[in-house]
């Protein structure tokens, strides 16, 4: 008998200056993936394999509400931005959001100068962290724990 496995759920954050193309580029490449899985393990019927789903959670300017109120996405990936660096109390509730789903068990992760919203978590403290050459000195002196 099959066991089914509940879908993996990947969420993209959409937040005021994000780049969609990242978002867009990341949805295409994690469908891709999921069908080449499916297609490669379509000789063996035993099992059920996992699934991906991948959904775009997206904080507007002003937003408060966070989506997933009493649950959390497995991962979530902060993409980069276009318009300056997601820093300032204007992203405090994207930075709130963020630490609440990694208190609910997803695994947090970043492209670019994402970095910049997962610092402001403080979960990166003690870690490395990556980011755009030509602002990691920038998040350097910001983020002196990282």
């Amino acid at each position: 008998m099959a066991k089914k496995i509940a879908p993996v759920e990947i969420a993209l954050l959409i937040y005021p200056g994000c780049q969609l193309a990242a978002v867009h580029g990341l949805t295409d490449l994690f469908h891709i993936a999921e069908r080449l899985f499916q297609r490669s393990t379509q000789r063996s019927k035993s099992m059920e394999h996992p699934m991906l789903r991948v959904s775009h959670v997206q904080f507007d300017a002003g937003s408060s509400s966070p989506p997933w109120a009493d649950s959390a996405p497995d991962f979530v990936i902060v993409p980069p931005s276009l318009d300056g660096l997601p820093i300032g109390d204007a992203f405090a509730p994207i930075v709130k959001w963020l630490s609440d789903c990694h208190t609910r068990g997803a695994v947090l992760a970043s492209v670019c100068v994402g970095t910049f919203l997962l610092a402001q978590t403080g979960l990166l403290a003690r870690r490395s962290a990556t980011t755009h050459w030509s602002q990691a000195q920038l998040l350097a002196e910001r983020f002196p724990a990282i």
